[in-house]
């Protein structure tokens, strides 16, 4: 049995590695879902989906799915958390704009959009608002679905401004023209084709609902000297490193104030030197009391020396 199971796993491995997939939990690779840009979007198995805790696993089966009352003249907001593994879902409601408002519960300046994308782990709050042509009564489509191109699979739930239950929508989404292209927000690629008639809206064209004048305002940030820091966190040398430093755990509780002699730590060279030959050492930052301090982090694959001095100084330039 022991041997078997071996067998079976080395199959697996030897599936997956040569694009064929396991045959039970993966997709071969003509079979995956392929994107705008010609890229596989995943390797396994879609099997369903729910939205509000409800789905259909076969859509034609009538299994009852998530329903939310919506009320005339009354803004209602949702709040979407992405629980799923692999695949991202575009989400979209028939017949309704959607104003996205927060992400990842930070508040945003409203975009409005006809639909946006959320991945694996993302949350989005967003605003419902009614199409013009649209009577705020009846039942609608509220869609979730994923990003393939050759196929897609989905979920959906209803938004009811009526008291009935247990009738499925008949509405349709709105079709993107030329003349009325649809707006996708989070978008992973830049564009769509052109005969998609669909725009993308970048995740980087949100903007804070926190302008520097109100934060000055609150908290006075303007007056405030703080201390920046800068850590890379991709491996541009071998082994995984931060800034290019393998890390090396201590031997022994630190002693406050005494690192630079601790005879339990291997001590670090210039930062200089590590960006050029890496090191493996105990890396050390130590922060000033009762001071702000900012850290950026990055995730430049390149050459450590090119990558890691040239975006320091160019930091430091534009101050």
């Amino acid at each position: 049995m022991v041997g078997r199971n071996k067998g079976y796993l080395l199959t697996c491995l030897l599936n997956y590695l040569t694009g064929k997939g396991s045959g039970d939990l993966q997709y071969s690779r003509d079979m995956r879902e392929i994107s705008v840009e010609g890229i596989p979007i995943a390797a396994f198995t879609y099997v369903s989906s729910l939205l509000g805790g409800r789905g259909r696993w076969q859509e034609h089966l009538p299994y009852p799915l998530s329903e939310y009352r919506l009320t005339s003249d009354v803004e209602t907001r949702f709040r979407l958390v992405s629980a799923a593994f692999e695949y991202s879902y575009e989400v979209l409601a028939d017949r309704h704009s959607i104003t996205v408002i927060a992400l990842d519960g930070y508040d945003i300046q409203p975009l409005s959009v006809d639909s946006f994308i959320i991945n694996a782990g993302e949350s989005i709050d967003f605003l419902l608002v009614p199409d013009q042509d649209t009577a705020q009564s009846g039942r609608y489509w509220l869609r979730a679905r994923t990003l393939g191109k050759n196929v897609t699979h989905g979920v959906k739930a209803i938004l009811a401004y009526d008291n009935e239950t247990g009738t499925d929508p008949t509405s349709y989404e709105r079709p993107c023209t030329a003349e009325k292209p649809c707006r996708i927000f989070n978008c992973p690629s830049a564009s769509y084709p052109e005969e998609l008639n669909r725009t993308s809206v970048a995740l980087t064209d949100a903007r804070s609902a926190y302008t520097p004048d109100w934060l000055d305002s609150e908290f006075g940030l303007n007056d405030v000297e703080y201390k920046e820091y800068f850590f890379n966190f991709a491996f541009p040398l071998e082994p995984p490193s931060i800034n290019a430093v393998t890390f090396v755990t201590p031997r022994a509780l630190l002693r406050p104030e005494q690192y630079d002699n601790d005879p339990h730590i291997i001590q670090c060279p210039d930062e200089a030197e590590c960006q050029v030959n890496g090191c493996v050492c105990t890396y050390l930052k130590e922060l000033p009391y009762n001071e702000t301090i900012q850290v950026l982090s990055s995730v430049l694959k390149c050459n450590a020396t090119v990558c890691l001095s040239d975006w320091f100084n160019n930091r430091l330039a534009s101050k």
